[in-house]
């Protein structure tokens, strides 16, 4: 998965930090540049995990909400799956 600014009046691609296997998923943590390169999200970490050829993520602002963000978006993706 790629993330782009190409919406963005500044530009500043989100950093792919780390991936990681959580609950049998693949859990790719992204960093957003700050406010207006980061667009919405300036700042903001993001979890995001593929599920089919969809995509779920959750984006608290601070780093120390990275391990709340992976669960999220785990019960999300779970959810998206059990939806069918």
């Amino acid at each position: 998965m790629g993330l782009t600014d190409f919406q963005n009046v500044v530009e500043g691609n989100p950093k792919l930090v780390r991936t990681l296997s959580r609950s049998g998923r693949r859990v790719s943590i992204y960093h957003f540049p700050p406010y207006p390169a980061g667009g919405p999200h300036g700042d903001h970490w993001a979890a995001f995990i593929k599920v089919g050829d969809e995509s779920v993520f959750a984006s608290p602002h601070e780093r120390c909400y990275v391990e709340a963000a992976i669960e999220m978006a785990l019960v999300l993706a779970a959810d998206l799956e059990a939806a069918g």
